[in-house]
């Protein structure tokens, strides 16, 4: 994959596990350790060479026998909301948004946990589920902590409040030079109906446009993948070309 020499000097590649997507397939990952000093300008060079973050680990895709992970980003010169998109913001209307410095809270805690039990431990789709059984709340949470509160230091979070004031749903999104970048994303499932995951990328696409950023980075792209076929519903868009490491319309 072509990208930035001074990052590829820095990269280290993990060994091969069971791929999150698909169990009859093995992934690894080329990686390199960052800081919460990171500036917005190394941010938006690793968003535009195709790097996700987890914590303090930047990270690409590097399968041996597979190519399908693609990165996803919306141009936002020119973007407008769709018909069903501006349905489902006025279908929320009620509900109070605000974007902040990432804060962990007890509320926040206990909806993450709601939300986990309800997509990796009940829904039934290609990848890797646990059972019932294997649910370890401590274990989950520590896995919050590390997602979701181990920021660089420009990191935002989306909070969503209900009309009763309580946390329905948030978001923690990287700030880049030009980019925004969705972290990670948790909503009540009891509110699904309502759209909620679909609304959190469209209040941080609003909140991007705010402030006049060019891109919107959605993560990674599997192309007829289930837990994928909501990005499709983001664009125009692009995908970043892993040879030439250009991007692309798509």
């Amino acid at each position: 994959m072509a990208m930035d020499n001074k990052i590829a000097k820095q990269l280290n590649t993990s060994e091969e596990r069971e791929c999150g997507y698909y169990s009859n397939r093995k992934s690894r990952e080329s990686y390199l350790v960052s800081n919460s000093s990171v500036s917005s300008d190394e941010q938006e060079t690793l968003l535009n060479s195709g790097f996700r973050r987890y914590a303090n680990l930047y990270y690409v895709h590097n399968c041996r026998n597979c190519s399908e992970c693609t990165s996803y980003r919306l141009p936002l010169d020119g973007f407008r909301f769709s018909k069903s998109q501006k349905k489902i913001l006025k279908r929320n209307f009620l509900k109070l948004f605000q974007v902040t410095t990432p804060n962990c809270t007890i509320e926040k805690e206990e909806l993450y946990l709601r939300y986990q039990y309800s997509q990796h431990f009940q829904k039934k789709l290609p990848g890797k589920f646990r059972s019932t059984e294997e649910f370890n709340p401590d274990e989950i949470l520590d896995n919050m902590y590390y997602q979701m509160y181990s920021n660089p230091s420009s990191s935002v979070e989306l909070e969503v409040k209900n009309k009763e004031g309580k946390v329905s749903a948030f978001a923690i999104f990287d700030v880049a030079k030009e980019s925004l970048s969705a972290v990670y994303s948790v909503y009540d499932p009891k509110d699904a109906r309502d759209s909620p995951g679909i609304l959190n990328i469209l209040k941080g696409i609003e909140w991007a446009l705010q402030n006049k950023f060019k891109y919107f980075h959605l993560g990674l792209y599997l192309e007829g993948h289930p837990k994928m076929n909501y990005k499709k519903k983001f664009g125009p868009a692009e995908i970043l070309d892993k040879k030439s490491g250009h991007w692309k319309d798509f």
